[in-house]
């Protein structure tokens, strides 16, 4: 491999003309040099197209595309399509790198990784720290990929670099018309690679803000994650690598499903369940999975059932007859308090 090799970073831009600059600059200003630019304006309504014409007259290593609004799974597909770099990796518009980010990287790329994965740090819009674990690599060094490992490793694709020869002749690319694209696009990527590298240093800081669609209520995003769970199982199917990656999928699949779903309320619960069962017995995920949860659970999924029993049916019958009811509190130590309530 080259000493220097080529990155093309993308740049998917939808009116974020706020953080835009500060984004711009920490690519720019990056000390190792040898980075393709590729901006996507996909169809912004604020000064986001200004803002980028203004960087590419003074940064050649910019390219700015322009496209009406298609979501950022085009943005990226777009930018993917005309990529010359030996990695891609990608930054979101409303976040930034640290100034020596891919200098950092450059030493683990001589290994010839298919994919690399580095830390990141979570920062509120005063710049504060807000970490958590999920930001954290699970390891350090050069790895062969494993149910357990990739399991560990979180589903953002700016906080990685792919080989791009391995993108293109296994056809990856970004699902497009559907929330979690990154988790089908590193998932993907990641089962088709045979060596992943890992750095724990943060180099990546992602902004976090009271709006974003990650800090959405954590289980509504059961109904999102849908279609993105069918399109990876598709794709698996079509490529060989369920016999080898079953219970990665099924990892991934109750990561998106059992927590979210449980944590809805009952009626948005049932049209979860219904939603979830049409496509597992609409793509054969029972047989895949014969007689294992969630699968076989999901394939028998009744709604008039359901609906008259409740896992706490006595306690909502008394509620409804106003008859008391007794409730058993759980208390550290091992004690139990008692608490009557009409």
């Amino acid at each position: 491999m080259n000493s220097s090799p080529l990155i093309s970073v993308v740049v998917p831009v939808y009116n974020t003309s706020r953080w835009l600059r500060k984004c711009l600059d920490s690519i720019c200003g990056q000390t190792y040099r040898n980075l393709e630019i590729i901006c996507v304006d996909d169809g912004s309504t604020d000064n986001s197209a200004a803002i980028l014409e203004e960087y590419a007259t003074r940064d050649l290593r910019i390219l700015v595309i322009k496209q009406e609004n298609k979501g950022v799974s085009a943005a990226r597909n777009a930018a993917l399509a005309v990529a010359k770099g030996e990695y891609f990796t990608g930054v979101d518009s409303d976040d930034y790198l640290v100034p020596h980010a891919y200098e950092t990287l450059l030493p683990y790329l001589a290994e010839r990784p298919d994919m690399l994965c580095f830390g990141v740090q979570g920062v509120d819009e005063e710049g504060n720290d807000c970490s958590n674990d999920y930001m954290k690599v699970p390891c350090e060094g050069l790895h062969e990929p494993t149910v357990e490992l990739l399991g560990r490793t979180n589903g953002f694709m700016w906080n990685k670099l792919f080989r791009m020869e391995l993108l293109r002749q296994h056809k990856v690319f970004f699902p497009e018309g559907m929330r979690y694209e990154d988790s089908m696009f590193v998932n993907v990527a990641a089962m088709q690679s045979e060596r992943i590298c890992y750095v724990s240093e943060p180099l990546y800081c992602y902004l976090q803000t009271a709006g974003s669609f990650t800090n959405a209520r954590y289980c509504w995003r059961v109904f999102d994650a849908c279609p993105m769970l069918e399109a990876l199982y598709r794709y698996m199917q079509e490529h060989g690598l369920m016999p080898r990656w079953r219970d990665l999928y099924r990892h991934v699949f109750m990561e998106f499903y059992e927590n979210p779903v449980g944590g809805l309320p009952g009626r948005q619960q049932r049209k979860a369940k219904l939603l979830y069962q049409d496509m597992v017995l609409r793509t054969g995920l029972d047989r895949e999975y014969p007689g294992e949860y969630p699968f076989a659970e999901l394939a028998r999924f009744n709604m008039l059932r359901s609906l008259f029993f409740w896992r706490n049916k006595t306690t909502k019958l008394y509620k409804f007859l106003r008859w008391p009811v007794l409730r058993v509190e759980e208390m550290p130590g091992g004690t139990r308090q008692y608490h009557w309530f009409s």
